[in-house]
């Protein structure tokens, strides 16, 4: 079931936790970062990237900004074997960093923490 509920984590919140401006989500929806959020989740990334290169993904270099994490994923990168490598490299990292969205999308994998979740709360898993 945790699996299942990360793999609705990585897919539908592209859909309603923000976005970045490469999404149709608002960017407004992400928070600027603390230097001590920043750095919890720079360090979270870093190890899902590590475990995703492990895999056989070679996502870019982490490329950090004042409200997100982002890194590149290759053009011809599978985007479901991608979801399903980042659910469990997720799910052996113990998940995202509390209060934060990690969304998947065929071009980048973007990190950050929303001012509010968009999802319906009825809905939400």
């Amino acid at each position: 079931m945790r699996t299942a509920a990360a793999a609705i984590a990585l897919l539908v919140l592209a859909a309603g936790c923000g976005g970045t401006g490469r999404s149709t989500a608002p960017s407004s929806n992400e928070r600027v970062l603390t230097r001590a959020q920043s750095q919890r989740l720079v360090d979270w990334a870093g190890s899902l990237r590590t475990c995703l290169r492990a895999r056989g993904f070679r996502l870019g270099e982490l490329d950090v900004a004042r409200t997100h994490i982002e890194a590149a994923v290759p053009d011809g990168t599978a985007f479901k074997a991608l979801v399903r490598a980042g659910t469990a490299c997720g799910d052996a990292l113990g998940g995202p960093p509390a209060a934060s969205s990690l969304q998947t999308f065929a071009d980048h994998v973007v990190l950050y923490l929303p001012k509010r979740c968009l999802l319906d709360p009825d809905v939400a898993v």
